[in-house]
């Protein structure tokens, strides 16, 4: 497939970022397949070019190489991206590699390497305008930064703002000087937290655009953390730890899986993410960093989780969408931090 991956690396270097592919990658100390996936984790999005044979499976994994980058893209948190060529021509394990992609994300499909090179151009153009730069909620306004600074006492948030209803809702926190700004909410990749704003900054720009700079105030880092979370249950003999508590609470909210307890005192509950998505009209390219600004709001805010270290969403089918879930426990009180996760059919 080397005229579909040299078609492939024009589109990317043409939008301005860097292509990493195995014949530019020049000499390493590592084997081969060792140095390619360190170049996996360290990109920002995952471009896969799928033709019709699956490729030798490694004697150790059982996958092929292909199939070993995807995985390992998955598990990195790049975007993911992959475009089939010669589908109707497709081997029995590639058709199953293939399925399992479109678990998760929507493939394309490429007739020539022309054809290729305007969709991944297209798409690349997409991402990088909605889905790398970082979202953030402040109070209740939901909204798509440039930059964001936090040294731990002040956050500053620089943002080019186009929606009217957006830019009214930021202008309208800025301090009138009479009385003392409340503390709201702050989120923003793995951080929550309450914070007051002390500066508005808003230059006009070309047409509608107007650049804002926001300076917060810290209040506190866990703003929602409260000692029922770090709680272990028993029922009928069985204990259950804060971790067990918290995957039953993300089950019972993203997947409507039924309580086993017919008392928890709230133990299970949680505030549900998806809520404010169902009826928002989001893009699809949006849907992914807004989610999970909303999970993170959920199980960070709330003290359950550290950090989220996975999220995967899968296109919509019928009203609901696949949805992985993988986070990380506090391991505070001398509960030891794990990992979590948890999958299901979310109606969204």
């Amino acid at each position: 497939m080397g005229e579909e991956r040299r078609a492939a690396v024009e589109a990317i270097s043409k939008v301005g970022a860097e292509p990493v592919w195995f014949e530019g990658m020049g000499g390493r100390d590592q084997n081969a397949e060792q140095a390619y996936l360190s170049e996996v984790a360290a990109s920002d999005i995952y471009a896969g070019l799928l033709g019709s044979r699956y490729g030798r499976p490694d004697s150790s994994t059982g996958y092929s190489a292909t199939h070993a980058e995807y995985l390992h893209a998955v598990d990195s948190g790049l975007r993911i991206a992959v475009w089939t060529v010669d589908l109707d021509d497709m081997a029995g394990h590639q058709r199953d590699f293939l399925s399992e992609i479109r678990t998760y994300f929507v493939t394309g499909t490429a007739g020539s390497s022309d054809e290729l090179r305007v969709k991944i151009e297209t798409r690349l153009k997409r991402l990088a305008a909605e889905d790398l730069a970082p979202w953030c909620i402040l109070g209740q306004v939901v909204f798509r930064a440039s930059e964001i600074g936090d040294d731990g006492r002040t956050i500053s948030i620089d943002a080019l703002v186009r929606d009217q209803d957006v830019g009214h809702a930021l202008t309208a926190l800025r301090p009138n000087g009479q009385f003392r700004q409340p503390a709201m909410r702050v989120v923003f990749g793995d951080t929550v937290a309450n914070a007051s704003v002390s500066a508005v900054e808003v230059t006009q720009s070309s047409g509608a655009t107007r650049r804002f700079h926001l300076t917060l105030k810290r209040e506190d880092a866990t703003p929602g953390w409260s000692p029922m979370t770090e709680m272990s249950y028993t029922v009928n003999g069985r204990n259950y730890s804060p971790g067990d508590l918290t995957e039953i609470a993300v089950r019972r909210t993203l997947f409507n899986e039924s309580n086993p307890f017919e008392h928890d005192l709230g133990f299970t509950e949680m505030k549900d993410p998806v809520t404010p998505l169902r009826d928002a009209g989001v893009k699809e390219e949006s849907l992914r960093p807004i989610f999970r600004l909303l999970l993170g709001d959920s199980l960070l805010g709330s003290g359950r989780a550290s950090r989220i270290t996975k999220l995967l969403v899968g296109p919509q089918a019928h009203g609901a969408r696949k949805v992985l879930v993988e986070w990380e426990s506090p391991g505070r009180s001398g509960h030891d931090s794990s990992r979590r996760s948890a999958e299901g059919i979310c109606s969204l």
